[in-house]
């Protein structure tokens, strides 16, 4: 699998955590065999062991999404809007069972 999050191979390679006290997205992660990346004002990043920060997913519920989630997701961030559970939602890549 290559780095591409625009059509990814599995329904669970990309996915946006979602606080389910806060109501809210709070990340969206890409799974490749490259690594995994996170996004952040439209761009992918890595999620390498030299980050000088911890990804805390631990509290965080899991949605598998399709990729127009993205779009919808970076203008969210751009325009400093929460992106409401619901919303994601909407996006939850169908051919997946979750629990």
């Amino acid at each position: 699998m290559t780095f591409s999050p625009d059509k990814p191979e599995l329904a669970t390679d990309l996915i946006c955590w979602c606080d389910s006290d806060k109501n809210q997205a709070a990340w969206l992660i890409y799974t490749s065999d490259e690594g995994d990346f996170y996004r952040n004002e439209s761009t992918w990043k890595e999620i390498s062991s030299e980050s000088d920060w911890e990804l805390d997913l631990d509290t965080l519920v899991p949605v598998y999404v399709t990729s127009a989630f993205i779009s919808v997701y970076d203008k969210a961030e751009e325009e400093n809007d929460n992106l409401f559970v619901e919303d994601v939602l909407k996006y939850k890549t169908a051919e997946l069972e979750q629990e």
